[in-house]
């Protein structure tokens, strides 16, 4: 029985815990918080924070792990790094991870491979900015903080001088990355299933946006995109090849302007918007036991996905554009039999904040549509789902 041990057994890693035990590995989970779901029906757990990596390393160096993944979360991907590399176990180097996850390291990576990258500077504090080669509108954000936390749009001068803090204040190192506005004619968000440095499968949709609560961050995809994201792929794909990115699923985002696709980042992980489920009914496929079965190479023949149906899709936040008490959400009553799938991150009676950076979400809500007229009129009903 191989043994595999998960970082993080939160919602949002469970249903990987639950495919990892139907298959027949002997599950081992870490976190240090007790009360995750995936720890009660894991084999052991270890109630180490994910972050000491030195701790979790002592405490499995007698149990002979086959491997070790942290699937949807974040906060396990550089320890599952530093693991692998220490017991050579499949996984992402620490040169690739941290090339995808410092923002700063990813666009230095995009031009010294000739892709497209828009103009940057990182800086650790505001006398280092070059305020001559700044064309506003600009983005600031810390080069090490997901979840666009810290992410700001700039207009001006001013506007720079009064939340370049803000935004520092959100970066364990203390950097921030300035660069130039794309005003694309296309913001397109997908996931990709990776094997043997090839995409296989991929969903690609267009961000939704609702300006009037937040002009950065989206609140919904939908699916597939209605521009052709070959391109954009073909990046991706060069990037996978480069990095040797490890068989599993990545999330990458990036903005077309003038038919020209530019790569904003690629995530080591799957989104946690859970476009993994949408890319899962797309090609009706299991996608935590496929990743789990890449990841231990017992399916060596897997070729590129067939899509299955020719629907649309879409996954929608539930957001507020106020701080107030969550008195509770159902679907518009029009789209009750498009729902696929709802979650929800806050219970009824409790305070929700403004939908400032993706943690304020208060659920999502995962949509089918089979014709262009369901799809339509809820690309014309998003803020249905603002309370």
């Amino acid at each position: 029985m191989k043994k595999i041990l998960i970082l993080v057994a939160s919602e949002s890693n469970l249903p990987f815990i639950e495919s990892a035990k139907k298959l027949g590995l002997h599950v081992i989970t870490c976190d240090n918080n007790r009360s995750n779901p995936g720890h009660k029906i894991a084999d052991e757990n270890l109630f180490i924070d994910v972050y000491d990596h030195d701790s979790i390393i002592e405490a499995i160096k007698d149990k002979n792990i086959d491997g070790v993944m942290s699937f949807v979360s974040a906060h396990g991907l550089n320890t599952a790094s530093i693991i692998s590399e220490h017991y050579h176990l499949k996984g992402y180097s620490q040169t690739a991870l941290k090339t995808l996850t410092d923002k700063g390291l990813f666009r230095d990576f995009l031009s010294r491979n000739n892709l497209n990258f828009p103009a940057y500077q990182c800086v650790h504090n505001l006398d280092e900015i070059d305020l001559k080669q700044l064309t506003y509108p600009i983005i600031i954000k810390p080069t090490d903080k997901g979840g666009s936390q810290g992410v700001i749009k700039i207009n001006n001068e001013n506007e720079l001088l009064l939340n370049f803090q803000t935004s520092k204040n959100f970066s364990d190192s203390d950097t921030v990355i300035i660069e130039e506005f794309l005003e694309g004619e296309e913001l397109i968000n997908g996931d990709c299933l990776i094997y043997n440095g090839e995409i296989i499968g991929s969903i690609v949709g267009n961000y939704i946006y609702d300006n009037e609560t937040n002009n950065v961050l989206p609140i919904a995809t939908v699916f597939p995109a209605n521009y052709d994201v070959s391109e954009a792929l073909k990046q991706v794909s060069e990037i996978v090849k480069t990095l040797k990115i490890p068989d599993g699923i990545i999330n990458f985002e990036a903005i077309a302007r003038k038919n020209i696709p530019y790569i904003v980042e690629i995530n080591p992980r799957p989104s946690g918007n859970y476009i993994w489920k949408l890319l899962g009914y797309k090609y009706s496929v299991d996608i935590p036991a496929l990743a789990i079965n890449l990841y231990f190479n017992s399916d060596n023949h897997i070729n590129e996905l067939k899509e299955t149906k020719k629907h649309s899709y879409a996954y929608q936040l539930i957001y507020s554009d106020k701080n107030k008490i969550f008195k509770g959400f159902k679907p518009p009553s029009e789209l009750e039999n498009n729902v696929l799938d709802i979650n929800f991150f806050h219970q009824e009676n409790t305070h929700i904040n403004s939908f400032n950076n993706l943690y304020d979400r208060i659920g999502i809500v995962l949509l089918e549509f089979k014709d262009d007229k369901k799809r339509n009129y809820y690309m014309d009903h998003t803020k249905k789902f603002r309370i």
